[in-house]
């Protein structure tokens, strides 16, 4: 399934393909480390199969837009899925792992109480309150990442939620 082209810089280039189709690529400088890199994807069948699915392309900016659109109204999401957009949104949806959402729920508990205070013309204004944010609140984020990531299995985009891979 993977091939291996060295390029006219003298990278090499891995090509996972699954019926004719390319999946993914990477190059390397190495040959061992794009060998090592194929043969991790390959061994992940999970992981292979969710490469081959709709939302393999797809940028979790769009798949909360998708979500936004199910549950318009409510604030609360909309200044989660604010604040997600924001730190997930250049990501693809298979790219996203356990490490990237841990990284950005730390941040998140890092940060101090943010308060909405309607809309402007960019759509949100946002107010610093100076307080921390309490485990709930950070909880509750939590919980809505994982509700959009349960959205995009449901809607066959993906295989795996990110979140539920986490031990906190």
């Amino acid at each position: 399934m993977a091939s291996f082209v060295k390029t006219q810089s003298g990278k090499f280039k891995a090509i996972i393909r699954k019926n004719g189709r390319v999946l993914k690529t990477k190059t390397f400088t190495r040959k061992t480390d794009a060998k090592a890199w194929a043969s991790r994807i390959e061994g992940d069948r999970e992981t292979l199969a969710a490469y081959g699915m709709a939302g393999a392309s797809m940028l979790f900016r769009n798949l909360a837009d998708e979500y936004d659109a199910q549950w318009a109204g409510d604030s609360r999401i909309r200044s989660q899925l604010y604040y997600l957009r924001e730190k997930l949104g250049d990501y693809k949806l298979i790219d996203i792992d356990k490490f990237i959402v841990k990284g950005v729920i730390y941040e998140y508990a890092e940060g101090e109480v943010l308060r909405y205070n309607g809309a402007n013309t960019t759509g949100y204004k946002l107010q610093r309150t100076g307080k921390e944010r309490k485990p709930s609140t950070i909880n509750r984020l939590r919980s809505r990442l994982s509700a959009i990531f349960r959205f995009a299995i449901e809607s066959d985009y993906i295989t795996t939620n990110p979140v539920f891979s986490n031990c906190y």
